[in-house]
């Protein structure tokens, strides 16, 4: 067919969406009729919180859309009951299209309803397990849950989103996915429909917002590095005094094993950086430092949950035992063994403002994307949000050499203050070869150390 005329044929199947959300908002969407009568076919954020959603199709007729019959939250696509009969239901093609093959949209771009653009399949991709259509023909915002045809007027897939960075960068999920819902389900009213949880596939979003989640996922990292080592560090000392902030003596008098606060922070944390790398649409090495990121905080999040199921063993048997052993060796295996990525990929990174400025100086410094001449190592592990908050010093570095013992908080050092990591070495470091004081909070309590600076720092 020409492809005025597989429009007129499909149009008869194809309907804006006039949707009324819980919030009082509304918007603009689009969806199709297929598998049989009565039911229409869209991308599941169109309808994600509607109260109210009504049909409107090319001949000005509108109908009621009484409510959801079945989704897939992950694909973006669900099935919706439209009070409408006799409406032809469009045949669904679920073989891949070639590449470079002629498609075509039909949909609402900007509200402007009912409007044809052309394009070609760009690629098919697998983006988090999930399959898309890469597409080129234009597909603005209100164009979602619209067909994706060829030019037989099939529907190869659903549109679903588009990468805003690039240009004509839209995706459609494919019709195979859609013949895996169940259109024999009972209708749910819209207000008795429920997410199962945040949208999770990729999402349309904007430079700018990419760099902010992949900033504050990378600080995310670090510190469940930081939550992670802290506990172990605890969990694998020989002695235990009274004052460890992690064993409490119970009425008994006998030892008993309390959850780091910073480990429940780490496991409440983790989830939500996750989703938001998940719905992260990026290409290039973003999408390089996505990928590593997000294999990093899955793996942190199951060891985590090791490290507290170890815990909760040792609550129970008041010791070490072969199960503890046991599991704590098995949680300490799931560890990353790597970077979320090479250096010159996070480098490559950097160079936009808008990630680089939403990592600290400490970060920066840390990670080798900046340099300053009063960097040396101390080797202790902080949490970004508190870098002066010691959960971690090793034996064997500098700063345990000076005086500072893990747990510390540091409050001052030849009376001054710092706020940074990097102004503590400044501090340190101008005072090289002296004896100087410091404070810190030990314990629940401030205590003065006797500091010798030696006068080479390494």
């Amino acid at each position: 067919m020409k492809p005025e005329e597989m429009y007129q044929k499909v149009l008869p199947s194809i309907a804006t969406l006039l949707v009324e959300k819980t919030d009082g908002t509304k918007s603009f969407g689009n969806a199709f009729m297929g598998v049989k009568d009565g039911i229409g076919l869209t991308a599941w954020h169109v309808v994600k919180d509607a109260r109210r959603v009504v049909a409107k199709f090319s001949n000005g007729e509108e109908f009621e859309v009484s409510g959801l019959l079945d989704k897939d939250e992950r694909r973006d696509i669900a099935l919706v009951k439209v009070k409408v009969f006799g409406r032809p239901a469009l045949a669904l093609n679920p073989e891949d299209p070639p590449v470079g093959s002629k498609a075509y949209v039909i949909g609402a771009p900007e509200g402007l309803q009912f409007s044809i653009s052309e394009g070609l399949v760009s690629q098919v991709q697998t983006l988090d397990g999930i399959k898309y259509y890469q597409f080129s023909c234009s597909a603005s915002p209100g164009s979602s849950g619209g067909p994706l045809v060829n030019i037989q007027g099939e529907v190869l897939g659903v549109v679903s989103w588009q990468l805003r960075a690039g240009q004509n960068l839209n995706f459609a999920i494919p019709a195979a996915y859609v013949l895996g819902l169940d259109s024999t389900l009972p209708t749910q009213p819209w207000l008795n429909v429920k997410a199962e949880g945040p949208m999770v596939g990729p999402v349309s979003t904007d430079p700018a917002k990419a760099d902010e989640v992949l900033a504050e996922s990378l600080n995310a990292d670090l510190d469940a590095i930081t939550a992670i080592n802290g506990t172990l560090w605890v969990l694998k000392q020989p002695v235990y005094t009274e004052k460890r902030n992690i064993w409490t003596w119970n009425k008994k008098r006998t030892w008993r094993l309390v959850t780091p606060v910073y480990l429940f922070q780490c496991q409440n944390d983790l989830p939500s950086k996750i989703d938001a790398l998940t719905g992260l649409a990026v290409d290039g090495p973003r999408a390089v430092l996505r990928d590593g990121l997000l294999r990093d905080l899955k793996a942190f999040s199951e060891v985590v949950q090791g490290l507290t199921d170890t815990i909760k063993t040792l609550q129970k048997q008041s010791g070490w035992d072969a199960e503890a052993n046991d599991m704590l060796a098995k949680t300490v295996a799931l560890l990353p063994k790597a970077p979320p990525c090479e250096q010159s990929v996070l480098e490559e990174v950097a160079k936009s403002s808008g990630f680089v400025t939403r990592l600290s100086q400490d970060t920066q410094l840390i990670l080798g994307l900046s340099r300053h001449e009063d960097w040396f190592p101390l080797s202790v592990l902080s949490f970004t949000r508190n870098p002066l908050g010691f959960v971690v010093v090793d034996e064997r570095g500098t700063a345990y050499k000076l005086g500072f013992r893990s747990n510390d908080l540091v409050l001052s050092v030849a009376g001054l203050k710092a706020d940074s990591l990097l102004a503590l070495k400044a501090i340190i470091k101008a005072n090289a070869g002296k004896d100087v004081e410091a404070i810190v909070r030990r314990d629940g309590k401030e205590e003065k150390l006797k500091m010798s600076i030696p006068k080479a720092l390494k």
